[in-house]
């Protein structure tokens, strides 16, 4: 099984932030994780002697995972996956046609859906899936109300509810509704309220006295999931913007 996400960097908060979506995104837990030396979790001293950042070992005695690290010049323990990934490969049929980030966003998306659940897999000769149904029964239960903890400590993050909205300093700002169950990051600088996923600038609101800060397109398409006839959900959103004001 495969699961890929975007980021723009590759610092401590970006590993931990993509691993605890890994999980989420099996539904459980490794016992272990192997990754190669990368500069987010180690420091190489010139002797050669790899050291991993104190606040990447604490997370991960937090999640209680035991991490371990490839050995150097032994590409045989990660070659497998190496092999199988052709993430690269996988994408570039799709050069030229991406519009933006966010279009981009969603191709990794229905990658992730693709490779795992209807490429078949020459190894197995059967989409992951279907050997990943027996091996998820090893997996590590997650206990989400502590994997929330650990999101909000570590990465800075919190989970989209199902209103889309977003509690920052005590007021409420919207997201789109595809966001929602997606762990997202807010950031303010005392005039707008600026909302990502995966480095990815997915909202931005100007800093409101108001508590709910719906816009409008925002709403509208939380309505349509709603069931809401076309015909009035601009009616409806305008008139509940209005009821947000005096809230």
């Amino acid at each position: 099984m495969h699961y890929f996400e975007y980021s723009k960097s590759k610092t401590e908060e970006d590993f931990m932030r993509c691993l605890l979506h890994a999980f989420e995104y099996f539904s459980g837990k490794t016992k272990k994780v192997l990754t190669d030396s990368m500069s987010a979790i180690i420091n190489i001293e010139k002797n050669g002697n790899r050291n991993i950042h104190l606040t990447i070992v604490q997370f991960f005695k937090d999640i209680d995972v035991e991490l371990k690290l490839c050995k150097v010049r032994t590409p045989q323990t990660k070659g497998k996956c190496e092999v199988a990934n052709k993430f690269a490969q996988w994408l570039y049929s799709y050069n030229t046609k991406i519009t933006d980030e966010l279009h981009l966003f969603k191709k990794i998306y229905r990658l992730n859906e693709m490779i795992n659940k209807k490429k078949i897999n020459q190894f197995l000769e059967r989409p992951p899936i279907g050997l990943f149904q027996k091996e998820k029964e090893l997996l590590k239960e997650l206990n989400s109300s502590k994997l929330e903890t650990i999101s909000t400590i570590y990465t800075q993050t919190s989970k989209v509810p199902q209103t889309g909205l977003i509690n920052y300093n005590r007021k409420y700002y919207s997201v789109d509704e595809k966001f929602i169950g997606k762990r997202v990051k807010i950031e303010g600088d005392g005039k707008k309220v600026s909302i990502f996923y995966n480095s990815l600038l997915i909202a931005q609101h100007d800093v409101s006295n108001q508590k709910v800060n719906y816009s409008k397109d925002h709403y509208s398409a939380f309505l349509r999931t709603k069931n809401i006839n076309e015909d009035l959900i601009d009616d409806y959103s305008q008139k509940a913007l209005e009821r947000f004001k005096n809230l």
